[in-house]
């Protein structure tokens, strides 16, 4: 992720096996804008429970991918913006960016 805002994208098969790569990614991503550990972990956490919700709703191929977007936004406020998207499902997690 650079200073810009411009996104990061992450693409992974939605078998359960690939969803330590968004988890472990959610904290890195949220680390490298300002998280702490702690708070980094929970977006992680966020993403892997919605995540795991999206695909348990509608049972996919394994090898559907889930598309995720990593985003600094600046609207009313800079924010940390996690997108993703699996199977015709959309969802978001979202934080305020730490304060320098």
């Amino acid at each position: 992720m650079s200073a810009s805002g411009l996104p990061m994208r992450l693409r992974v098969p939605s078998d359960a096996r690939f969803r330590p790569i968004l988890l472990t990614m959610a904290r890195r991503v949220a680390e490298s804008v300002g998280f702490s550990a702690a708070d980094a972990a929970a977006v992680g956490q966020e993403l892997a429970a919605r995540t795991d919700a999206v695909t348990r709703k509608a049972p996919l191929a394994e090898t559907t991918p889930i598309d995720v977007t990593f985003d600094v936004a600046n609207t009313n406020g800079a924010v940390f913006r996690v997108r993703a998207r699996c199977g015709g499902s959309d969802l978001e997690v979202t934080r305020p960016l730490p304060l320098a």
